[in-house]
């Protein structure tokens, strides 16, 4: 489960240049970011820079390179980032808004949100009962 990347990928298509570039900036200078939030944010605006000019690959979703112990942490850091460009609204805040909601997926254990494996059944396959 993750933020649809087409939400993202359409909020990034509405930045301008100066826009992707202040927010690689702002993830390499803001205190609270976390590793997996620097190297996402980097990586989807240097997408959108690339995709500009015809150089076009996958961009990876906040889940691939964010870990579940960062999502709280960089939840709190996209808020900031989110300050610093100071407004509720707009363009920027529209990105940050669905990395945010992304970040709040990947908080949640992963127990809550995918179906139980096949592989942690109680049933014993080796021919044992498992009755005593």
């Amino acid at each position: 489960m993750d933020t649809d990347i087409d939400t993202i990928e359409a909020a990034l298509a509405e930045l301008s240049k100066g826009e992707l570039h202040a927010l690689i900036w702002a993830a390499n200078n803001s205190l609270p970011v976390t590793r997996g939030l620097r190297v996402w944010l980097q990586a989807a605006c240097t997408w959108e820079l690339h995709r500009r000019v015809g150089v076009n690959h996958e961009l990876e979703s906040p889940s691939a390179l964010i870990p579940h112990v960062e999502a709280t942490t960089g939840i709190d850091a996209a808020h900031a980032i989110k300050s610093m460009f100071g407004m509720g609204r707009g363009r920027v805040a529209v990105l940050l808004d669905a990395l945010i909601t992304a970040l709040h997926i990947i908080a949640i254990p992963r127990s809550v949100h995918e179906p139980a494996s096949p592989h942690h059944s109680s049933r014993r396959t080796d021919g044992a009962s498992n009755s005593r």
